[in-house]
């Protein structure tokens, strides 16, 4: 295998970066595509990049993406490099599972595996979802990972999706997750960058930095202003009211805008309904 980039002193690392994701293609998720799109990123920056993304079960899969099923932990390697193809990337990172379970209460992947230990020597390592990614017990703390830096892309503030139950269990349960994803974050990681404000409050009084985290893959750069010869927007995500789904519907029926709406989720029934309400031009993908 070649070796691109060593640390100071020596060290050499089979890849300068690994991209860890808590959920990957086929699955309709944020963290999925935005993952995907920073890998392919970076690997047309010219680095040497390595994804890795959870390999569940076959009986689990039918419901996490919708009957699409692979046998063996191959053939989804192999569907989600031709995946990236057809997205247009010029260059396909090496592929890479640690092995996870599907939790349908947390409606999420559970990784099974210390995703240190699965993925390859690396000189970088970008964690989408720390906090979850750790939720492993044994995952490796930060002094013991080989590599020089490993850095938290922080998307979800989950601690409010639990306390919005309104269940008084729910309103005990919101602050002890917070502490928790805090913990996380802190024993896996150098410093973090959250998507938004919002996901502030799991990364206060650690090291944060500021930056555009949504995509260095250059044809995303390049997507023009939407109007009237752009065809449309999209959404890509959970299918929850609180991502600001009725707004999306609301827009695409004053401005007739279509959008493309990609995703699944426990209101995706009401969404459509409101949809249907408002003669939105919305399509759900």
């Amino acid at each position: 295998m070649q070796v691109r980039q060593c640390q100071p002193g020596g060290r050499m690392y089979d890849y300068d970066v690994v991209v860890s994701t808590t959920a990957g293609p086929p699955w309709l998720t944020g963290p999925a595509y935005l993952s995907l799109w920073q890998a392919c990123g970076l690997a047309e920056l010219g680095l040497r990049v390595a994804y890795l993304v959870p390999w569940v079960a076959p009986s689990s899969q039918a419901w996490l993406w919708r009957g699409q099923t692979f046998a063996t932990p191959q053939a989804h390697l192999e569907w989600l490099a031709a995946e990236i193809r057809r997205m247009g990337s010029p260059v396909v990172p090496d592929l890479f599972h640690y092995k996870g379970h599907v939790s349908k209460l947390l409606r999420s992947i559970v990784p099974v595996e210390d995703v240190f230990r699965a993925a390859p020597s690396a000189r970088v390592h970008v964690l989408t979802e720390p906090e979850h990614l750790c939720w492993y017990p044994w995952a490796t703390p930060r002094p013991c990972v080989d590599a020089e830096t490993v850095l938290g892309v922080v998307m979800t503030n989950y601690d409010y999706y639990i306390g919005r139950q309104g269940k008084i269990a729910a309103r005990l349960a919101a602050p002890l997750a917070r502490w928790f994803h805090r913990h996380r974050i802190r024993r896996h990681t150098d410093w973090t960058v959250p998507m938004s404000p919002t996901a502030e409050i799991l990364t206060s009084g650690h090291v944060m930095r500021q930056g555009r985290v949504t995509g260095v893959l250059s044809h995303y750069a390049k997507v023009p202003p939407v109007g009237p010869k752009s065809g449309g927007a999209y959404f890509l995500g959970r299918l929850v009211w609180d991502k600001g789904l009725e707004t999306v519907v609301r827009v695409a029926a004053r401005m007739n805008l279509p959008i493309d709406i990609l995703g699944e989720g426990p209101d995706l029934k009401a969404i459509e309904s409101l949809a249907r309400q408002t003669a939105a031009p919305v399509s759900f993908l």
